[in-house]
């Protein structure tokens, strides 16, 4: 049923990969690992899936499917699924709502800001931290509600801190530096907000600690950032 005259039908193919990975879910939650997939073949069908939803009305036909609980359940089983597998599903989170306003509500509906900044602050690995604001990022750039909300809430200036390391260099002299990775993502995300047409004065004070931080740390090279960073950060300082 996936090929229809040699050409794979790509709503059915998306079906069929929520259908393996919610048996294999179901496993790891009650045996640790797989027996019908290996780690190897997951992987490929959420790189699989990854790809067909780059495509806005196949993004939106998984929503149908019930695929963005799926991805938002994976995502926070710490204890039972595979690391590899968590951040594939966080990465498909981020092609799906991208520029994709009817699939943005629907995770804001699904309360998956709380959810996703909640994981941020519980996660101890900056790989993780990194691809959890780029999935709240694709979740909220460009979508004014969205935005509105994610500014409101306690957490959002505590985030953008921590993924930019406001204090990890002088306040705390155990706290690692966050990595460029995560340090490139929270500025981008960052900047967005700032530079939104829905940004006023209220957002940019919010923010603007984290602003200063950029400004007195992020515009040389001196401070093991890279030149992408620095032009980055310069763009809207």
């Amino acid at each position: 049923e996936v090929m229809k005259n040699g050409i794979i039908d790509e709503n059915e193919r998306m079906k069929y990969i929520l259908e393996q990975m919610t048996n294999a879910m179901e496993e790891f939650k009650k045996n640790g690992s797989s027996s019908s997939n290996t780690i190897e073949e997951l992987e490929e069908l959420l790189f699989e899936l990854n790809d067909i939803v780059e495509n806005i009305d196949y993004a939106r036909a998984f929503c149908f499917l019930k695929g963005l609980p799926f991805l938002l359940g994976c995502c926070q089983q710490r204890e039972k699924v595979p690391d590899s597998i968590r951040i594939a599903c966080l990465g498909i989170l981020s092609t799906v709502c991208q520029n994709n306003p009817p699939v943005q509500l629907q995770l804001l509906e699904l309360s998956s800001l709380r959810t996703l900044s909640e994981m941020f602050f519980v996660e101890t690995r900056d790989d993780f931290k990194a691809k959890i604001v780029q999935a709240i990022s694709a979740n909220v750039r460009n979508h004014t509600t969205a935005e509105t909300i994610f500014c409101e809430t306690e957490q959002a200036t505590e985030l953008i801190a921590q993924g930019l390391g406001v204090g990890s260099s002088c306040n705390n002299e155990e706290e690692e530096v966050p990595t460029e990775k995560l340090r490139k993502k929270t500025v981008f995300f960052l900047r967005a907000l700032i530079t939104s047409d829905s940004s006023d004065r209220t957002r940019v004070r919010k923010f603007e600690a984290s602003t200063g931080y950029i400004a007195d740390n992020f515009l040389d090279d001196d401070n093991n950032n890279s030149s992408e960073i620095g032009e980055m950060s310069s763009q809207y300082l």
